[in-house]
């Protein structure tokens, strides 16, 4: 199961238009949340002690904050599971990065010791622990003098059947390009 930031926003839109009386399709809908999302939501806010004839003035901070902490998976650290199944085999990890090695081999070789992370989470930590990524950095190169090359600034094609061995015709291209200046002179 994937998981994302749950937007204080968002739980006081579901829950205001279920308030205003819209069923869960159309709350979801307005709120732009799937209606799961939405029926947990409201779920939540009933155990609460939301009420649905209470009117908005319900909707305080404290309420929105139990819903988040009930709807909200506990990771700490901003974490889940799988990162912490990375975090014990981060000095292997960051060994196979320095060598080289490609995420895609790094998961298969973690899978072969019965760590499996989904990819995304997998990169993120390469890339967020272990350096994945980073390059030297670049140098600017000064370019030539730009004028006339032989770089296409327009081309004519024109068509015409070409015959195979077999006698069958099929269409053919031919085309002709013509020299001109350098096009990045230009732009």
């Amino acid at each position: 199961m994937a998981f994302r930031e749950v937007a204080v926003a968002e739980i006081r839109e579901v829950l205001r238009a279920w308030l205003a009386g819209a069923g869960l399709r159309k709350v979801a809908e307005q709120a732009g949340v799937d209606r799961k999302t939405a029926r947990r939501y409201v779920q939540a806010a009933v155990e609460a002690g939301l009420a649905r004839d209470g009117g908005a003035a319900q909707l305080t901070d404290g309420l929105i904050g139990q819903v988040a902490e009930v709807v909200r998976p506990v990771r700490p650290g901003g974490h889940g599971l799988a990162w912490e199944q990375l975090g014990a085999c981060q000095e292997q990890i960051a060994g196979q990065v320095k060598a080289g090695l490609s995420v895609v081999k790094i998961g298969v070789l973690l899978e072969r010791r019965g760590v499996v992370v989904p990819y995304r989470t997998l990169h993120r930590f390469c890339v967020e622990r272990c350096g994945f990524g980073r390059t030297a950095a670049t140098v600017r190169v000064a370019a030539g003098s730009r004028g006339p090359s032989a770089s296409s600034t327009s081309v004519t094609w024109a068509c015409w059947p070409i015959r195979s061995p077999g006698g069958s015709q099929s269409p053919g291209r031919v085309g002709q390009i013509s020299g001109g200046y350098d096009l990045g002179a230009m732009c």
